[in-house]
């Protein structure tokens, strides 16, 4: 199986409704939370959300993908 190496950046609209917490790797239903206290705890390494689960399902998504390489 070929293996490489990607640079991305870019942006994603998302609602949010899960999100894990760190320090215990549980699941959580964010639904009902302030988009302004969600965030703060994004930032600051409490809770984390998958990119993956984001890409396919949201309303808006511009990605670019580049510098390919070969991977180890």
């Amino acid at each position: 199986m070929p293996k490489i190496n990607f640079s991305f950046q870019g942006s994603c609209r998302a609602d949010i409704n899960k999100v894990t917490v760190i320090e215990t790797g549980e699941v959580i239903d964010v639904s009902g939370f302030a988009s302004d206290d969600l965030i703060a705890r994004l930032d600051s390494g409490e809770f984390m959300i998958s990119l993956g689960d984001h890409l396919y399902t949201s309303r808006k998504t511009e990605i670019e993908m580049h510098d390919f390489e070969k991977g180890d």
